[in-house]
């Protein structure tokens, strides 16, 4: 059997050639020795900040056809968080790209029919990618926890979208305090002052979560022994 090509090198920062050089290690079927080793690679580039390294690997895993792809998300179950985490996230974009939808509004009508107080309104552009949209949705007085914590959990939520969220006034609702600093999308940097507000049981999940950020974690940590 022929030895599989390693993974990239860190000097290697062409995101075309490093996409080749992925696609060359993952030629062969998926094993778990080789899932566990890409599973190192994506949490070592994430502590170190190599964002692009990580999407550059989602694009070769999944270049995979249906079968050796849901072989390589079963490897990852329990044994490899960090390329359980990427597939899910990025299964979940994927489906939601391919699924046929409606032309949306232009932005200005999104906005004025997010603001209307009908649930119609909120039901059709909860989960609008534009912040802006969200924005107004936070303040339809028809809104309810729930839906914002749909918002907050929702995969097609960006980063933008959960900024939003985070300042408004709804973050004094427990539970979406709690999804937003559980969220694995999160951004960091929203996600690091909530944390100061929550107690004991909620940094005791993000200290051992191994979806999270490792610096909130080990932020978590800390408060916790202190």
């Amino acid at each position: 059997m022929s030895e599989r090509p390693s993974l990239p090198p860190p000097s290697v920062v062409d995101p075309e050639i490093r996409l080749q050089l992925f696609r060359g290690s993952l030629k062969e079927a998926p094993s778990l020795g080789h899932v566990l080793e890409l599973d190192a690679f994506a949490a070592k580039a994430e502590r170190s900040g190599g964002r692009d390294v990580i999407i550059t690997l989602a694009r070769a895993i999944l270049e995979h056809d249906p079968v050796q792809l849901a072989a390589i998300h079963e490897l990852a179950k329990d044994a490899a968080p960090y390329i359980e985490r990427l597939l899910r996230h990025a299964t979940d974009e994927r489906r939601y790209d391919e699924t046929p939808r409606e032309a949306d509004p232009p932005l200005g009508m999104r906005k004025f029919i997010a603001s209307r107080p009908a649930r119609a309104s909120i039901e059709r552009f909860l989960l609008d990618p534009d912040a802006r949209v969200i924005e107004r949705i936070l303040k339809n007085p028809l809104l309810t926890e729930g839906d914002v914590l749909r918002i907050v959990t929702s995969p097609r939520s960006n980063g933008s979208v959960l900024r939003v969220v985070a300042r408004s006034p709804w973050l004094a609702r427990e539970r979406v305090r709690r999804s937003l600093v559980l969220g694995s999308h999160t951004p960091l940097s929203t996600a690091v002052p909530i944390l100061a507000t929550v107690g004991g049981r909620e940094l005791e999940e993000v200290s051992t979560s191994a979806r999270l950020y490792d610096e909130l974690r080990i932020l978590a940590d800390d408060w916790r022994a202190a």
